[in-house]
């Protein structure tokens, strides 16, 4: 004969119960907010093009040399506060230009730093000569004087004379929200 303890049964219930709440609970603080960002891709080479790339799986746009900014894909998730330590993960393929009897570079992959960012943007990836990459966060576009990188490392775009920028920004009312 089988006898039921509905006291432990009933406590053991309840038991499950608040440690499943408290687990839900400590799982969903620990989530942070996010925003939806587009990706644009920069190509700073001179004698590369990318047969496409992708950032933590999301495909971005093929690249010829010199080239980049002129269209977005669809979608990454980034946090809406940036945080140490953020990284993403941008695998990439080259692509042969008809006429060039170099052979094309292996695919590459790396896990890159994400900068600090004020605001949420765009997610922009700079592609640089000997594999190098950058990402950038930004709502701004790369030819705007606040853009968040050294002149030097936006070439071949051009870049404004800052201080006359700023007067006309200061002229308009306008703030450095990058």
């Amino acid at each position: 004969m089988v006898i039921w303890n509905l006291e432990k049964d009933w406590m053991k219930s309840i038991c499950n119960v608040v440690c499943a709440g408290v687990l839900l609970l400590l799982v969903s603080s620990c989530s942070e907010k996010t925003v939806i960002a587009s990706i644009i891709g920069y190509n700073h080479t001179h004698d590369l093009a990318f047969a496409g790339f992708t950032v933590n799986g999301v495909m971005g746009l093929n690249l010829a040399p010199e080239s980049g900014g002129g269209g977005e894909t669809c979608c990454v998730l980034i946090p809406q506060t940036w945080r140490p330590g953020l990284t993403a993960k941008v695998a990439w393929e080259y692509n042969k230009m008809a006429d060039d009897p170099v052979p094309i570079p292996a695919s590459q992959e790396a896990e890159v730093e994400i900068p600090e960012y004020k605001y949420p943007g765009k997610l922009q990836v700079h592609f640089y000569a000997e594999h190098k990459i950058k990402i950038i966060v930004s709502r701004c576009a790369i030819d705007h004087p606040f853009y968040p990188m050294k002149a030097q490392d936006r070439l071949p775009w051009a870049s404004y004379d800052m201080a006359e920028e700023i007067k006309a920004m200061k002229r308009r009312g306008e703030r450095n929200e990058c």
